[in-house]
């Protein structure tokens, strides 16, 4: 990056900080400004009532402003005092709240700031009753702040770019970058003796998704797929790692449909490279993804993989060469692609380091770092962009 830009700073400003991909999504930030090195520094707004990642924060250079009051909205006077304290060049924002937050404070501030926004996708209401506010809050995001307001977008996968332009965001404005995860995997047990602790031997092909249980992840799908796998496979076992709305009702069919010795949902796990080290498939059914971190992980850690044809799942797997990819709603597809993988270990293995060799040569936290570090620089110096 030019040293010119050293020591100029960008406020990198986000509404809550909760566990996933945003979180981290932060710390790789950080680290490209530190390319330059650009002084980026986190302000985040928390609400007691919400989880906070404390692990993850902790690593950053952050502020963080509690809103215990919100309709005091002190503060917005707090956040003002802070950013302008920063002197920053602009506003990087991250999700809807963080968007809308961000306009807001350039119609307070005395100076404008140029807004650039992180955009990870839609968002997906978790449940019906909120679908009326899945609406207002990706018309609010996507047709007014990201199209108007946004000096700079960057986004994760090429379909993310063709959704947003063809709702009339400019195309100029828009770079895409592939999320990028850590070559090393944490600790990882071994295969046997992990797969031992949850009930399964080598006589046992074990299938398995990461995933919030929540309608837009398709979980249902894979259970009717696995319904009907499980009639010609006695060995097949199947585990769900994750919790979500619709958690009691899946369980609920498992239960009716006599699935409950086959499927074990084990809710939120920590040590999700153990989880993969111990699959024989990752099935991703999906009904709409952006770029899927779970993915990649499935990705470095050699699985074999079957998924949705859904946003930039094909960006990450193509079919019949890191995996196969099947259409989404459809149980018979997942069922017969996944028969396939546990029909053959050569195939799976074929599979798996075909995935883990594309993981390394695209989607490592090196490699977003350093094509984010050269969006921020064209971003702040107000040059052409491109998909980085």
């Amino acid at each position: 990056m030019n040293s010119s830009l050293q020591n100029i700073s960008i406020v990198s400003l986000h509404y809550g900080f909760s566990l996933g991909g945003v979180a981290q999504y932060a710390v790789l930030l950080e680290k490209a400004g530190a390319q330059g090195p650009l002084n980026i520094k986190t302000l985040v707004l928390t609400k007691p009532s919400r989880f906070v990642d404390r692990k993850t924060l902790a690593k950053l250079n952050s502020y963080e402003i509690a809103i215990a009051n919100f309709p005091r909205f002190k503060w917005i006077k707090d956040a003002i005092s802070y950013v302008e304290s920063q002197k920053p060049v602009a506003i990087m924002a991250h999700g809807f709240n963080g968007y809308v937050i961000a306009v807001i404070l350039n119609l307070v501030m005395e100076k404008k700031l140029p807004i650039l926004c992180s955009y990870h996708g839609s968002y997906h209401a978790p449940s019906y009753k909120k679908k009326l506010h899945e609406k207002i809050y990706n018309f609010i995001a996507e047709d007014i702040i990201l199209k108007r307001h946004a000096a700079s977008i960057v986004t994760v996968c090429n379909f993310s770019k063709k959704f947003l332009s063809a709702k009339g965001v400019p195309a100029e404005r828009i770079t895409v970058i592939h999320n990028g995860i850590p070559v090393e995997r944490g600790y990882v047990r071994e295969r046997r003796a992990f797969r031992s602790e949850l009930g399964f031997d080598d006589s046992h092909i074990l299938v398995g998704v990461i995933s919030r249980i929540d309608e837009v992840k398709g979980i249902k799908y894979l259970l009717a797929a696995f319904n009907e796998i499980v009639l010609q496979n006695e060995h097949i076992r199947l585990v769900v790692v994750g919790s979500g709305v619709l958690e009691a009702e899946l369980i609920k069919y498992v239960c009716e449909n006599g699935l409950d010795e086959k499927v074990i949902f084990m809710g939120y796990r920590s040590d999700v490279e153990n989880f993969l080290e111990a699959l024989d498939v990752y099935a991703l059914p999906s009904l709409a993804e952006y770029h899927s971190i779970a993915l990649l992980e499935a990705m470095r850690g050699g699985c074999a993989i079957v998924a949705t044809d859904v946003g930039g799942n094909t960006e990450s797997v193509r079919d019949k060469i890191e995996g196969l990819i099947v259409q989404p709603r459809d149980s018979r597809a997942l069922a017969d692609a996944i028969r396939v993988m546990a029909s053959s270990l050569d195939e799976r293995r074929l599979y798996g380091e075909a995935a883990r060799k594309r993981f390394l040569e695209l989607f490592t936290d090196d490699i977003m770092i350093t094509k984010t570090a050269r969006w921020l620089e064209k971003s702040i110096k107000g040059d052409k962009l491109d998909a980085a």
